[in-house]
């Protein structure tokens, strides 16, 4: 009895030692891939290697990677973009990505002036916030001591 379909994430690095892919080549990929499900695309700065990733159906993480080379690299044949080969796969249920991406990342971080202006208090008030222990433990950032941005005020202890 043959395993039932599932949604994947699909992220596929692939390189070539033939030519370059100018960033410009990019967005005509999404329409030579219109039958799959496009994700996004990036190349290097050299040209020579472009990281792809995509959500796909089937019913194993094997038959899912293979799905998305093939249309990735039929789809870069389209464009006249050949003699790339595969360097990496990563393969993830699609509800493992859209737990990950529900996390806070830390890309809500900002400085203590910032942080001030969000909360409406002092820059002063805000370092005694960091100082408390129920505040969330943060890294370091350049500009000193770590705050939050309003995307993770939850995390915010109540004050």
């Amino acid at each position: 009895m043959a395993g039932s379909v599932k949604e994947w994430s699909v992220a596929l690095e692939l390189a070539t030692e033939r030519g370059r892919v100018e960033p410009e080549q990019l967005f005509e990929l999404p329409e030579a891939l219109d039958s799959y499900f496009p994700g996004a695309a990036s190349v290097s700065p050299d040209g020579t290697a472009l990281a792809f990733t995509s959500g796909s159906t089937a019913p194993d993480p094997k038959k899912a990677r293979a799905t998305a080379e093939r249309a990735l690299l039929d789809a870069l044949g389209q464009l006249g973009l050949t003699g790339f080969r595969l360097a990496e796969a990563a393969v993830k249920p699609w509800s493992q990505l859209e737990e990950e991406q529900s996390r806070p990342d830390g890309s809500d971080l900002v400085g203590v002036a910032e942080l001030a202006e969000i909360l409406r208090v002092s820059k002063q008030r805000v370092s005694e916030f960091a100082g408390m222990e129920q505040f969330p433990k943060l890294p370091r950032i350049a500009q000193g001591r770590p705050g939050m941005g309003p995307g993770v005020n939850g995390q915010l202890p109540r004050l």
